[in-house]
């Protein structure tokens, strides 16, 4: 009988044990969104472009389920006679949503990729090199720093 009892503490200190290891973070992010630069791509035949981030977030509180929160912003140059410009208006919209990345959890350690996309009309088109600057801001209002891409030639419309 005292085997059997010491069988079953055994199995509920085990099963204890993996439940609370399951619920720590493997790896450790900071809180602020970490992002870099990864590719930017454009499709001539429909005009479409699609700018590619690569993103960690110790708490996984990136992207909203409104899609009028905004947590994607950017800002785009284009260099006119050697001397970056920025490429729109002051009133062009420079920021996009991201849906929620951890819809149905919180405190959650997250890394990925993030592809935005951009239709015919919201990239510069013309004679000037471009670049994109952009910074992603979570729900609890970090912002991680800016990163940029490489200067992209020209878009035709052709």
């Amino acid at each position: 009988m005292k085997r059997l009892l010491d069988k079953k503490y055994l199995f509920i200190f085990i099963s204890f044990g993996v439940l609370i290891t399951s619920c720590i973070r493997d790896v450790e992010f900071s809180d602020i969104p970490e992002i870099e630069f990864k590719s930017f791509d454009y499709f001539h035949k429909d005009t479409t472009a699609f700018f590619t981030i690569k993103f960690k977030d110790g708490d996984g509180d990136i992207g909203s389920d409104n899609p009028d929160d905004k947590h994607a912003l950017f800002t785009i140059y284009e260099l006119v006679d050697g001397v970056e410009t920025l490429a729109f208006p002051e009133d062009f919209p420079t920021d996009k949503n991201i849906p929620s990345l951890t819809p149905i959890s919180k405190d959650q350690t997250i890394q990925g990729e993030i592809i935005f996309k951009f239709d015919k009309g919201t990239l510069p088109i013309g004679e000037n090199e471009f670049l994109i600057e952009w910074s992603i801001q979570d729900r609890a209002g970090h912002e991680s720093e800016k990163v940029r891409s490489e200067w992209q030639l020209p878009l035709d419309e052709d």
